[in-house]
């Protein structure tokens, strides 16, 4: 397993989270629904969006921490709000 640095696997997590944000939105739109509210996703879906590669010999404790930052980072995007973590 190659070492990957904390800070480097956050940002692999937002990037993830703002492409969930993007690919809900384009999903919406080519239903004609409208794009609106808060965030539709939840914890566990940002969990399944999490990259295996990016979890890969972690702790429960560092994936979830993980998956927080994805999920914040897609939220984020979709409420046009900067992220933290781009």
């Amino acid at each position: 397993m190659s070492a990957v640095t904390t800070g480097r696997r956050e940002d692999m997590a937002a990037a993830a989270g703002r492409l969930w944000a993007d690919s809900v939105r384009a999903s919406l739109e080519a239903e004609g629904r409208p794009v609106s509210g808060g965030w539709p996703g939840t914890m566990s879906e940002a969990r399944a969006r999490l990259p295996d590669d990016l979890g890969r010999g972690l702790e429960s404790e560092e994936v979830s921490r993980l998956t927080r930052v994805l999920y914040h980072a897609a939220r984020d995007s979709w409420l046009g709000k900067p992220s933290i973590a781009s």
